[in-house]
């Protein structure tokens, strides 16, 4: 009896399909990745206005204008947020990350479990 490759197709075939759909599923991986990418530059750009905008706000004494300080705890509050999600989209990427193989395994009965 032929050896049989993990995708069920005999020795040389199945290895090569195997190699196929492994590519094709990491080409897809990294489109993902780049869109998700995108998103997080996009959050830390906005971030970095939102940093220079509270260094401006810094400069005078906003104690003693009522809208500055206003302005300046909106900034903060920005900042704030925008690192809690900046931290959150790069955890969400990496649980992904590790979903997507998980279920490409199982998928393909390569899963050891």
């Amino acid at each position: 009896m032929p050896e049989m490759s993990p995708c069920g197709q005999p020795g040389p075939l199945g290895t090569l399909i195997l190699g196929l759909k492994v590519v094709w599923s990491e080409l897809s991986w990294l489109a993902i990745k780049y869109l998700r990418r995108l998103e997080i530059r996009q959050l830390e750009k906005q971030l970095a206005r939102e940093r220079e905008t509270l260094c401006r706000l810094a400069a005078p004494d906003p104690t003693r204008d009522t809208k500055a300080a206003a302005e300046r705890d909106l900034a903060e509050k920005q900042v704030a947020f925008l690192k809690e999600e900046i931290d959150l989209l790069a955890r969400e990427l990496e649980d992904a990350r590790r979903d997507y193989v998980a279920r490409r395994l199982k998928t393909w009965g390569l899963d050891p479990e």
